[in-house]
């Protein structure tokens, strides 16, 4: 019996200097994705309020949440008290930000075409200003099928990332069938 109590008050001072000693990581949440793009920050293992430092700005909370417009490798420090000593855990994190396309089109009156300027990796989609999708899925959309007047139209371009974007709605005369 004399025996096994030390290796037993051993094994749980080992466990509770392990504990102690754990330092505090900083965990972040959706690293990568479509301008702008918002990243979560926590500190996980800390248990009281915290003082951030990311991309220049100080922030206080124990969660942050911040926008980011351009892909980079980001310092992230994190300062917490833990038994009443300030402790900082520092970490560089890759965000990666994908850029949005930017849909524009051209119409064509004469032919009732619509057309935008061809991206590669990209597809294409058209709508009426109420939402109403017009089925192509090509660069050009072909107004053949309209009734002659005046549409509102957007064109959404989605790049090879998959972000998306939606061109400004255009004002576009049908004039006659081109059945």
């Amino acid at each position: 019996m004399r025996h096994l109590f030390p290796i037993f008050f051993f094994t749980s001072l080992s466990f509770g200097a392990h504990a102690q000693n754990s330092k505090a990581h900083i965990e972040a949440y959706n690293e990568h994705g479509c301008q702008p793009l918002t990243t979560e920050f926590s500190l996980e293992g800390a248990d009281e309020n915290v003082v951030w430092t990311i991309n220049g700005r100080t922030l206080k909370g124990n969660y942050q949440r911040i926008e980011f417009k351009e892909a980079g490798v980001y310092n992230v420090s994190a300062t917490y008290v833990k038994n009443g000593q300030k402790v900082t855990v520092t970490e560089e994190r890759l965000v990666e930000v994908y850029p949005n396309p930017h849909p524009n089109f051209e119409v064509n009156a004469s032919e009732n075409l619509l057309e935008a300027t061809p991206t590669i990796g990209s597809n294409y989609a058209w709508y009426m200003a109420d939402g109403t999708k017009i089925d192509n899925e090509s660069y050009q959309l072909q107004l053949s099928n309209l009734s002659p007047g005046e549409y509102v139209i957007m064109m959404e371009e989605t790049n090879s990332l998959g972000c998306s974007q939606k061109s400004a709605p255009q004002a576009v005369a049908v004039l006659a069938s081109n059945n």
